[in-house]
């Protein structure tokens, strides 16, 4: 059997690397793929008077590989290492332009095209399909792979301007004053002046293409030490589990499956390497034990063995509630709603939304870790999980039930107690442990504290939660009394913010107590258990369980058949889409702040397109000032380093105000250092 399928001319043809890449009927090749060693490449490809390359990403299932033209820019010795690993020969065809390499900074490049020609006969070969130009990608290994060839067809044409359009979207691997370099190998690879220059030379080319890394890339970047030490650790619990499953076969000097009386005799040892070692801290975890079975895609109870048992059991969670179970839990979710309109100082409908927003969030949070998984797995990319907030917070002012939301939705799920508080915890680093569970229930906190938001330790948790948990993990659904919250952008785009505004009077409350102590006595799982019921069969099924811009969609449109069941009227405070009142907050804000100050906001002389704010001429602390700059979008930013620079029409179309003619604003000059001229 032929690991290499090779289809020519619509037929299976057999062809090894050498007749693929026949050097007596063409000299002149470009390709596009990954290689393991780009010296193998050119040794085995030694036969073309003329070989240009361009670097592709290797085969992998994480977002490394988005990564691989970032860690290539800092990667100079690996790089210089390649140029000195080449003969004379191949070194001087780079030279003469004959030979080269290149690679994308910016983009990663999935293709394998190769593009054989003749210069004299005009002869043309298209080869392309799932082999990378490695030891093992044509036939030389035990991997499958499937390549087409099409020889003098049109198809050429097309992928070669399909090659050009690549390469102009790459630079050079070996620059050329590394290729003119006459100093000796040893000193290329230590000279400090060198490797600077090469740095600088690079970045200097990368932004006269206007080149931008996306932010989400170079966190991917920074995270990959922590990646690094993940698999290293999945590695080693797969290779133990791997030595309790198999058996070694001295004779035939192979490995099998282990005998069935073998695998029955290691079964407790293979159970405690399969199962998570979770072990809750000091009690505070009063989440239940959910599970999410992939084989039915419902959730289950795990449960202390029974008595003669050793192994614990998993019940059923996810199951479907009746028709007047449904009706009742319901409308106790609207009695519970309509309190914020009853008790409360404004009777607004849109503070009930929100209301409603946070439960419907609760009730899909079990299932967030799969949508973000899901996500990730179709854009190809670990980091883009984090388009999905794990984390839901409610802000607003003290009495204004944001305590009584996560009461609730404690008693839904059956958390005993309903919900914990902040203080409990003795640090982010402890409560980052109870993220390390597979157990998918949230985690429901009252009284988050600011320093979680604006503190180093509370950025990398919900950074790690939002980058880098790639297994089943909980959500987090938390209060916080702050009146002036804010993070880092950074922060924000990785939490679901919703502000509530409307304060229970003190003269309300023993009245409001009273009234959500008989809502919540009635109160049981059943409603919640439905929803994941169904929500596991849209998985099992293959239906959408959300959208790209609603990770609540699938749950919206639960309730909705549910009013349409049980005969309900679907209620005004209903939330048909997710909320933005961050950006809400951001807007205001400045859009507050360009009234008040507007002097403050002047045009910079010769760069219209471009306004500096002087934010230290605004009242407030420098913290309080950095809060406001937080509190603009990083699109509107053009610079932030000595002055406050803003885009003006990306400024003006942020706050929602029409620009006002050129002529009526301010205008000033900026020195060489960007330092200010006094008009």
């Amino acid at each position: 059997m032929s690991f290499l399928q090779v289809v020519k001319d619509g037929q299976v043809v057999s062809m090894d690397k050498k007749a693929l890449f026949d050097t007596e009927r063409y000299d002149y090749l470009s390709a596009v793929t990954y290689v393991a060693s780009p010296r193998y490449f050119f040794e085995a490809t030694q036969g073309f008077s003329s070989v240009h390359l361009i670097l592709g990403i290797e085969d992998r299932e994480n977002h490394q590989s988005f990564t691989d033209g970032l860690y290539k820019l800092a990667s100079q010795d690996e790089r210089a290492k390649f140029w000195n690993s080449l003969d004379l020969p191949t070194k001087e065809k780079m030279r003469k332009g004959q030979y080269s390499v290149r690679f994308s900074s910016d983009k990663p490049i999935h293709s394998k095209i190769y593009l054989l020609s003749h210069s004299q006969t005009e002869e043309t070969r298209l080869i392309m399909g799932s082999a990378n130009f490695t030891p093992h990608g044509f036939g030389e290994g035990n991997q499958f792979e499937d390549v087409m060839v099409f020889d003098n067809d049109p198809l050429y044409a097309v992928y070669k301007k399909r090659f050009d359009k690549i390469q102009e979207e790459t630079i050079d691997y070996i620059p050329d004053f590394i290729k003119k370099e006459k100093k000796p190998e040893e000193i290329l690879l230590v000279d400090p002046d060198l490797k600077t220059n090469w740095t600088i030379q690079e970045m200097t080319e990368l932004r006269d293409k206007k080149i931008a890394i996306p932010e989400e890339t170079w966190e991917a970047l920074q995270n990959r030490p922590q990646e690094l030490d993940k698999e290293k650790k999945e590695a080693q619990d797969r290779i133990q589990l791997l030595k309790l499953v198999i058996q070694k076969d001295s004779k035939n000097k192979t490995i099998k499956p282990a005998t069935v009386k073998m695998l029955q005799k290691r079964r407790n040892k293979i159970t405690a390497t399969v199962t998570t070692k979770y072990q809750d801290n000091e009690g505070l975890d009063n989440r239940q034990p959910v599970l999410f079975d992939p084989g039915t895609s419902q959730l289950y109870v795990k449960t202390e063995p029974e008595e003669g048992e050793t192994e614990p059991r998993l019940i059923p969670y996810s199951k479907p509630a009746t028709k007047e179970e449904i009706h009742h839990q319901l409308s106790l979710i609207h009695q519970f709603i309509d309190a914020y309109q009853r008790f409360t100082v404004e009777k607004e409908v849109e503070n009930q939304k929100r209301i409603f927003e946070a439960i419907l969030y609760g009730l899909t949070s079990p299932w967030m870790w799969k949508i973000r998984d899901h996500y990730a797995t179709m854009e190809g990319s670990n980091s883009a999980r984090s388009d999905f907030p794990a984390f839901l917070i409610l802000a607003g002012m003290p009495r204004q039930g944001k305590t009584a939301v996560i009461e609730f939705l404690g008693m839904m799920m059956g958390c005993d107690p309903h919900y914990r508080w902040y203080t409990d915890f003795k640090s982010e680093v402890h409560l980052r442990s109870f993220f390390e569970s597979e157990w998918i229930m949230p985690l429901l906190i009252d009284e988050i504290p600011d320093r979680f938001f604006t503190g180093k330790r509370g950025e990398e948790l919900i950074k790690h939660v939002s980058n880098q948990m790639f297994n089943k993990h909980p959500c987090m659904i938390g209060t916080t009394n702050s009146t002036k919250f804010h993070s880092s952008p950074q922060n924000i785009r990785r939490i679901y913010y919703l502000q509530i505004n409307n304060t229970f009077p003190e003269e309300n409350l023993a009245e409001s107590r009273r009234y959500l102590t008989r809502v919540q006595s009635e109160l049981n799982a059943s409603l919640f258990k439905d929803v994941t019921y169904r929500m596991g069969q849209k998985i099992k099924n293959d239906e959408p369980f959300y959208t790209l811009d609603d990770p609540l969609s699938a749950t919206r449109q639960i309730f909705l058949d549910y009013y349409n069941k049980v005969g309900l009227e679907v209620p005004p405070y209903f939330p048909y889409h997710r909320f933005s009142d961050y950006k809400e907050r951001q807007r205001n804000t400045w859009r507050n702040l360009y009234r008040q100050f507007s002097e403050h906001f002047q045009l910079i002389d010769g760069e219209e397109d471009k306004m500096v704010i002087n934010i230290h001429d605004f009242p407030g602390t420098k913290t309080d000032l950095q809060q406001k700059v937080n509190l603009l979008p990083v699109e509107c930013i053009a610079d932030n380093q000595d002055l406050l620079i803003v885009w003006t029409d990306r400024f003006f179309n942020f706050i929602g105000m029409k620009k006002p003619k050129l002529s009526l604003l301010r205008r000033i000059t900026l020195g060489i250092k960007g330092s200010l001229i006094k008009q």
